[in-house]
């Protein structure tokens, strides 16, 4: 998976001089996509760095490049600012104080996201009509489960289950090119493709229907985060 950038090029925000944030950092970002890779040192405080998108992000994730042991810290737009998920674990929802605040111009990093003398790197999207979606849905525990409006057929849709311990789960296109999709990889997890009826899912125009029972995608009152990306985009040929 694979998203473009700014082609290398990259923009330094010196806080002390532009007012963005209150620790330097530097960012690529594309501002059509809706996505910014952002690097900067970690104070062990609590800061704000600038992230040089044109809105607020939907979906962040962040992480220490030198700290193996640490968390990697994810915020999602469906879940309070004080509270985050970790992309390495099954964790449901903790609350501390990760990712702080989400502005149009800044995001607040503290603990994983801030450690002490660290390098640290941010991946930022926001939503792009007819490219990208972030967003939850509620699972009803069988196999007709919920349809789930995106505005465009995806080529990527990640799901996690925030009210209780789920992997991360990923379906995509390239490995499951028609429907009924079954075939599903784990973010926090070194296993191979995992084939299973209970995850199925179809990927439709204009959005994705879950038709698995299972709990990691459709337990009964069971909430959960996506994230989406579309398979040729309908506003912006080059976005992905």
């Amino acid at each position: 998976w694979i998203w473009k950038a700014n082609g290398g090029t990259t923009t330094t925000n010196d806080a002390s001089s532009t007012s963005v944030g209150s620790e330097d950092s530097t960012y690529q970002a594309n501002t059509t996509a809706g996505f910014s890779i952002i690097t900067y040192s970690g104070t062990g405080g609590t800061d704000t760095i600038a992230h040089g998108l044109s809105q607020q992000p939907d979906f962040v994730i962040a992480a220490p490049r030198d700290s193996s042991g640490s968390n990697r810290v994810v915020w999602h737009k469906s879940i309070a600012s004080t509270t985050f998920l970790k992309l390495n674990t099954t964790a449901g929802v903790a609350t501390s104080d990760q990712i702080t605040s989400v502005s149009s111009t800044t995001i607040g990093v503290a603990g994983n996201a801030n450690l002490s003398g660290k390098s640290q790197v941010i991946w930022c999207w926001h939503e792009v009509a007819g490219y990208s979606k972030f967003g939850s849905y509620t699972g009803n525990g069988n196999d007709d489960g919920p349809y789930i409006h995106l505005g465009f057929r995806p080529k990527l849709f990640v799901a996690k289950r925030t009210d209780s311990t789920n992997d991360w789960q990923v379906m995509d296109s390239s490995r499951n090119p028609t429907n009924v999709m079954d075939g599903l990889l784990f973010w926090n997890l070194s296993n191979s493709d995992t084939s299973d009826a209970a995850y199925n899912r179809d990927f439709l125009s204009n959005g994705v229907k879950i038709r698995g029972s299972e709990s990691y995608v459709n337990a009964s009152g069971g909430t959960f985060v996506y994230m989406a990306w579309a398979e040729s985009p309908f506003k912006y040929s080059n976005a992905a």
